[in-house]
């Protein structure tokens, strides 16, 4: 029996191993590739399909305009430092000043900063295709995160505005990958110095240097060397913190000294759910509106003389306002579904693919976070590896950013905006599971159904808590709608039979973006599809001993008239239900008749009445729904009702 000898024959070639499919994808070049690509992309669809001009709006706008004053020398008006986080601004100033001290005069135009935008995300996408690059074991999920990060929804609509995350985002991006990348001391310098400029241009980032701390501590270990490099992080990321807050200081007079004036402001709104915060004081007027209470505008507004950026006093107002209703820290849980669905700034239908992938990407969004929760029974799979060391620290690093945003939007105020200034971080979280899954689905059906029975208690557990709480209106309204003449349009909701009153707790049809019908917040049943005149009526008793002076507000996208025994108090003839329409009275204790009419016409709007009086022993202004009573005033159904 002859030996068949597995030697190779001289001479012969010997067969490398075969290369995984896209292997090509993890390499350093494509990385630049894609980054090359991502600004040509993001660019063409900034600069040649938006019309980016018409993008220069409320916050955009004042970060245009300060910049301009400051480069004409009007660096010390308050305007500069008290409603926005004013180093943005600075930083754009300054720089269009080097641009003019060196003939180029010409380039400061809205065009330079939105070049800048495209340019620092373009970086940002090689940084991201680096991190995945050692994140991922599978080459095409290397490419498909990479792809999602660099050609997006959000990389595409959010570039084609001046904001400051659109730099800071990015900075914060490369800083990390930097970090994740390099294990020696320059390079955890030149991560702290960008996550200190990312801080400085957009100080709601700052926050995420705990997670930063947190990687150093998950790759080192609590050794000498993290302290070390933990200690020199924090003190370059300060030191820069703390010269941009110096001139924020020199330019307030030392009024703000920090980088921001509005901490305190936003702990005020989150907590006490105002739809705007009026400030008037030495001739300067400012006003700011939290995004998810921006269709709200029945949620009344705060006036106040005292300037944003004396904090305390707006930390104080948020700490009553969490006293007087210790649910709204239950309220503020359900609120964080705002980092995913809510009303965002900047929101424009006008740039293309808006309007169909906003929506989109939100629930994308949502989808890629809800599955988190099983890295709990992916420990190992993370640890698992030559690198698993790594990747654990990474992981670290990654979910203390997620963890600290919904921490920091309980405490404030959220917005999906806030997400998406992070989205790669969903990204290469969500895919990684999914990788990991992929290798044995079997051994994950346990752990899935598992962790959505927990999901789905939690879910259940919130809702009915909040359910259980949200406040149950007595019916003290006794309404009445009259159809006009005309028959109802093919396809709108049945109105309500004149012939049949209704009966509600409070006057409150909430703006209503979906239909053109005006329908009841409390009783969704209740709804108006048709022309017609609508009809409210109550009785409003003054309790106590004195004359009380109540002031109503009311918001109606259609005239209405307010009338007090018969006499008219308000009277809404430019109706616009974002504009209120004030009328006051000074009622002595007693029995008043409430009567409110409008002519309702079927179009997007709403209809809310609130009022309000000065509570002298709490120094508190107290503000209620028309129809919802409160220490001093109490409602009930009119007399026919009461029969």
């Amino acid at each position: 029996m002859s030996a068949i000898s597995s030697a190779p024959l001289p001479g012969a070639a010997i067969a490398s191993p075969a290369r995984p499919p896209l292997a090509f994808a993890s390499s350093n070049a494509f990385g630049i590739v894609m980054a090359v690509l991502a600004f040509v992309v993001v660019a063409t669809y900034v600069f040649w399909l938006t019309p980016y001009q018409e993008f220069i709006f409320s916050d955009m706008k004042n970060y245009w305009t300060q910049a301009m004053k400051r480069l004409a020398g009007n660096e010390f008006e308050d305007s500069q430092f008290v409603a926005w986080p004013p180093m943005f601004h600075i930083v754009l100033a300054e720089f269009f000043r080097i641009l003019k001290n060196v003939g180029l005069e010409h380039w400061i135009r809205i065009e330079t900063p939105l070049v800048l935008n495209v340019l620092i995300f373009s970086a940002s996408v090689y940084a991201v295709h680096r991190v995945a690059a050692r994140w991922f074991d599978q080459a095409w999920l290397v490419l498909l995160v990479s792809a999602l990060y660099a050609f997006g929804f959000p990389a595409l609509y959010f570039n084609a505005f001046l904001l400051g995350e659109n730099i800071g985002g990015p900075l914060l991006v490369i800083a990390i990958s930097i970090l994740l990348r390099r294990n020696t001391w320059t390079w955890v310098i030149a991560s702290a110095v960008l996550f200190g400029l990312a801080t400085i241009i957009r100080p709601s980032l700052g926050p995420y240097g705990l997670a930063f701390v947190a990687y150093l501590l998950a790759r080192e270990g609590l050794t000498r060397r993290f302290i070390a490099q933990a200690a020199v992080f924090t003190a370059v990321f300060f030191a820069l913190v703390t010269l941009a807050s110096a001139e924020v200081s020199r330019i307030s007079g030392g009024r703000v000294n920090a980088l921001s004036a509005n901490g305190g402001l936003d702990f005020f709104i989150a907590n006490s759910d105002y739809h705007r915060v009026d400030l008037s004081y030495d001739g300067w007027h400012f006003f700011v509106v939290v995004p998810a209470q921006s269709w709200k505008p029945e949620n009344g507004v705060f006036y106040t003389n005292v300037p944003f950026y004396k904090q305390d006093y707006y930390f104080s107002l948020g700490w009553q306002a969490v006293q007087r209703n210790p649910m709204r820290l239950l309220y503020n849980v359900g609120e964080l579904r705002n980092l995913f669905f809510a009303d965002m700034l900047p929101s424009r239908y006008d740039a293309p693919g808006f309007r169909f992938w906003r929506p989109v990407w939100d629930w994308f969004k949502f989808l890629m976070f809800v599955p988190l929760g099983l890295f709990f029974w992916a420990r190992r799979d993370v640890l698992a590896g030559h690198n698993g060391r790594e990747r654990h620290a990474t992981f670290v690093m990654l979910s203390s950013i997620l963890g600290v945003t919904f921490v920091v939007s309980f405490i404030f105020t959220g917005e999906p905006r806030y997400t998406y200034t992070i989205i790669f971080v969903f990204y290469l979280l969500f895919f990684k599971l999914v990788e990991l899954v992929a290798v044995d689905w079997r051994k994950w059906v346990r752990p899935a159904l598992i962790y959505s029975a927990v999901v789905a208690l939690f879910a259940t557990t919130i809702a009915f808590a909040i359910a259980a709480l949200r406040p149950v209106y007595p019916v003290t309204i006794e309404g009445t709608f009259s159809p006009a003449a005309t028959e109802p349009a093919a396809g709108k909701a049945a109105e309500m039979p004149s012939s049949e009153p209704f009966l509600i707790g409070r006057v409150r049809f909430p703006f209503n973006r979906k239909s053109e019908a005006m329908v009841h917040e409390d009783r969704p049943g209740i709804a108006m599809a048709q022309a017609g005149k609508v009809r409210l009526r109550t009785r409003m008793e003054v309790l106590g001993d004195a004359p009380l002076q109540i002031g109503f507000r009311v918001y109606s996208s259609w005239g209405v008239q307010l009338k007090v025994n018969g006499q008219p108090t308000v009277t809404n003839e430019a109706p616009d239900y974002f504009h209120e329409t004030e009328g006051s009275a000074v009622l002595a204790p007693g029995v008043y008749e409430l009567e409110l009419e409008s002519d309702y016409l079927p179009r997007s709007g709403g209809l809310s009445v609130n009022y309000f009086y000065y509570d002298a022993e709490d120094d508190w202004r107290l503000r209620r729904a028309l129809g919802v009573s409160s220490d001093r005033v109490r409602f009930h159904l009119p007399d026919a009702q009461q029969r």
